[in-house]
Protein backbone atom coordinates (compact mmCIF):
# COMPACT_ATOMS: atom_id res chain seq x y z
CA UNK A 1 0.00 0.00 0.00
CA UNK A 2 1.20 3.46 -0.86
CA UNK A 3 2.06 5.93 1.80
CA UNK A 4 -0.51 8.76 1.63
CA UNK A 5 1.48 11.01 3.89
CA UNK A 6 4.19 11.46 1.28
CA UNK A 7 1.63 11.85 -1.54
CA UNK A 8 2.99 8.92 -3.51
CA UNK A 9 0.67 7.88 -6.28
CA UNK A 10 -0.89 11.31 -6.74
CA UNK A 11 -0.49 13.31 -9.94
CA UNK A 12 2.38 15.70 -9.74
CA UNK A 13 0.72 19.01 -10.67
CA UNK A 14 3.97 20.73 -11.57
CA UNK A 15 4.52 18.14 -14.33
CA UNK A 16 0.93 17.94 -15.59
CA UNK A 17 0.36 21.70 -15.98
CA UNK A 18 2.55 21.87 -19.07
CA UNK A 19 1.43 18.55 -20.50
CA UNK A 20 1.08 19.09 -24.29
CA UNK A 21 -2.39 17.55 -24.35
CA UNK A 22 -3.63 19.82 -21.57
CA UNK A 23 -2.04 22.83 -23.21
CA UNK A 24 -3.77 21.98 -26.51
CA UNK A 25 -7.12 21.52 -24.75
CA UNK A 26 -6.82 24.88 -23.00
CA UNK A 27 -5.86 26.57 -26.28
CA UNK A 28 -8.81 24.97 -28.11
CA UNK A 29 -11.17 26.09 -25.34
CA UNK A 30 -9.87 29.67 -25.59
CA UNK A 31 -10.20 29.57 -29.39
CA UNK A 32 -13.83 28.43 -29.16
CA UNK A 33 -14.55 31.13 -26.60
CA UNK A 34 -12.98 33.80 -28.80
CA UNK A 35 -14.84 32.54 -31.88
CA UNK A 36 -18.17 32.75 -30.05
CA UNK A 37 -17.40 36.28 -28.86
CA UNK A 38 -16.49 37.32 -32.41
CA UNK A 39 -19.73 35.81 -33.70
CA UNK A 40 -21.76 37.71 -31.11
CA UNK A 41 -19.92 40.92 -32.01
CA UNK A 42 -20.57 40.43 -35.74
CA UNK A 43 -24.25 39.89 -35.07
CA UNK A 44 -24.40 43.25 -33.29
CA UNK A 45 -22.90 44.97 -36.33
CA UNK A 46 -25.54 43.94 -38.86
CA UNK A 47 -27.11 46.86 -40.67
CA UNK A 48 -30.48 46.85 -42.44
CA UNK A 49 -32.93 49.21 -44.12
CA UNK A 50 -32.45 52.95 -44.08
CA UNK A 51 -29.29 52.69 -42.01
CA UNK A 52 -27.75 50.36 -44.59
CA UNK A 53 -28.69 52.72 -47.43
CA UNK A 54 -27.18 55.64 -45.52
CA UNK A 55 -23.94 53.68 -45.01
CA UNK A 56 -23.81 52.72 -48.69
CA UNK A 57 -24.18 56.39 -49.63
CA UNK A 58 -21.45 57.31 -47.15
CA UNK A 59 -19.23 54.63 -48.67
CA UNK A 60 -19.75 56.10 -52.15
CA UNK A 61 -18.85 59.54 -50.80
CA UNK A 62 -15.71 58.13 -49.18
CA UNK A 63 -14.65 56.57 -52.47
CA UNK A 64 -15.11 59.93 -54.19
CA UNK A 65 -13.18 61.73 -51.45
CA UNK A 66 -10.32 59.24 -51.77
CA UNK A 67 -10.27 59.74 -55.53
CA UNK A 68 -10.22 63.54 -55.06
CA UNK A 69 -7.40 63.36 -52.50
CA UNK A 70 -5.33 61.12 -54.79
CA UNK A 71 -5.80 63.66 -57.58
CA UNK A 72 -4.84 66.48 -55.21
CA UNK A 73 -1.75 64.51 -54.26
CA UNK A 74 -0.64 64.06 -57.86
CA UNK A 75 -1.36 67.76 -58.58
CA UNK A 76 0.78 68.68 -55.60
CA UNK A 77 3.64 66.52 -56.90
CA UNK A 78 3.39 68.25 -60.28
CA UNK A 79 3.31 71.67 -58.64
CA UNK A 80 6.30 70.83 -56.46
CA UNK A 81 8.29 69.59 -59.46
CA UNK A 82 7.54 72.79 -61.38
CA UNK A 83 8.49 75.02 -58.48
CA UNK A 84 11.67 73.11 -57.75
CA UNK A 85 12.59 73.27 -61.43
CA UNK A 86 12.03 77.01 -61.52
CA UNK A 87 13.97 77.69 -58.32
CA UNK A 88 16.76 75.24 -59.09
CA UNK A 89 19.56 75.86 -56.61
CA UNK A 90 17.42 78.36 -54.70
CA UNK A 91 15.14 75.55 -53.49
CA UNK A 92 15.30 75.61 -49.69
CA UNK A 93 14.42 73.29 -46.85
CA UNK A 94 11.50 75.58 -46.06
CA UNK A 95 10.07 74.85 -49.51
CA UNK A 96 10.47 71.13 -48.97
CA UNK A 97 8.94 71.35 -45.51
CA UNK A 98 5.96 73.30 -46.85
CA UNK A 99 5.23 70.58 -49.39
CA UNK A 100 5.96 67.88 -46.83
CA UNK A 101 3.33 69.35 -44.51
CA UNK A 102 0.80 69.41 -47.33
CA UNK A 103 1.55 65.78 -48.18
CA UNK A 104 1.24 64.78 -44.52
CA UNK A 105 -2.16 66.45 -44.26
CA UNK A 106 -3.37 64.57 -47.34
CA UNK A 107 -1.96 61.30 -45.97
CA UNK A 108 -3.74 61.84 -42.64
CA UNK A 109 -7.04 62.48 -44.41
CA UNK A 110 -6.54 59.38 -46.56
CA UNK A 111 -5.76 57.23 -43.52
CA UNK A 112 -8.95 58.40 -41.80
CA UNK A 113 -10.99 57.70 -44.93
CA UNK A 114 -9.47 54.23 -45.36
CA UNK A 115 -10.24 53.41 -41.73
CA UNK A 116 -13.85 54.57 -42.02
CA UNK A 117 -14.23 52.74 -45.34
CA UNK A 118 -13.01 49.54 -43.72
CA UNK A 119 -15.47 49.92 -40.83
CA UNK A 120 -18.39 50.48 -43.19
CA UNK A 121 -17.42 47.61 -45.49
CA UNK A 122 -17.20 45.28 -42.48
CA UNK A 123 -20.69 46.25 -41.35
CA UNK A 124 -22.12 45.94 -44.84
CA UNK A 125 -20.50 42.55 -45.44
CA UNK A 126 -22.97 40.78 -43.15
Amino acid sequence: MKNLHTFEGFVNLSESVNDPVLVALRAAKEDRKKMMMDKKERMKKRVYGAQREKMENELEQIWQDIKDLKQEQSDLVREMDLESGEKGMDWTDADGNRYGDLFNKIDDKLAALYKRRSEIETKLAF
